[in-house]
């Protein structure tokens, strides 16, 4: 399955807005439990969003895509990928810099989105290999619309994807 949309870098990432960007990595990243001592993820609770099964571990809030595919989207993609690296899923969009900042340091990840999460969680519950493909339409700082470019990152992630696509016939 290939997912493409957009999406919000984290600015201490350095991806500039109008870039795409794959996913290597999708985590949940409100799925868990505050605590007096902060934020846990899932394994702190001790319920996997997905059981092990067909050799795969059990998954918590993180989910790897295939790797092989993953790889080879990078290279049919060449210059037109930024970067490769973990997207972040979250119920809310981010609208203050300062949150933005410690999500990315909390997760290390490059940029966030609403539902990449739950498709690779789908994929992973019924063994799909998973892409996903984002256009970077803001970065994740205190809200100013105006500054977006929902378009062109769509269009940026739709090049991208139909250059995969044409790869395979």
């Amino acid at each position: 399955m290939i997912q493409t949309g957009i999406a919000g870098a984290y600015v201490p990432a350095g991806i500039p807005v109008g870039s795409v960007v794959l996913a290597d990595t999708e985590i949940y990243g409100d799925l868990g439990v505050l605590t007096v001592e902060g934020w846990q993820p899932m394994e702190a609770v001790g319920i996997p969003v997905v059981p092990a099964q067909n050799g795969q571990p059990a998954r918590f809030n993180y989910f790897p895509l295939d790797a092989t595919l993953v790889a080879r989207a990078s290279g049919i993609g060449g210059s037109l990928i930024t970067r490769t690296g973990k997207f972040l899923t979250l119920s809310q969009v981010t609208g203050v810099r300062a949150l933005g900042d410690s999500l990315h340091e909390r997760f290390g990840a490059l940029c966030e989105t609403m539902e990449g999460a739950a498709a690779a969680h789908v994929c992973a519950l019924h063994d799909v290999p998973f892409l996903e493909v984002r256009g970077i339409s803001n970065l994740v700082e205190n809200r100013d619309r105006s500054k977006w470019k929902v378009g062109e990152a769509a269009d940026a992630a739709q090049s991208v994807v139909l250059k995969l696509l044409s790869s395979l016939v």
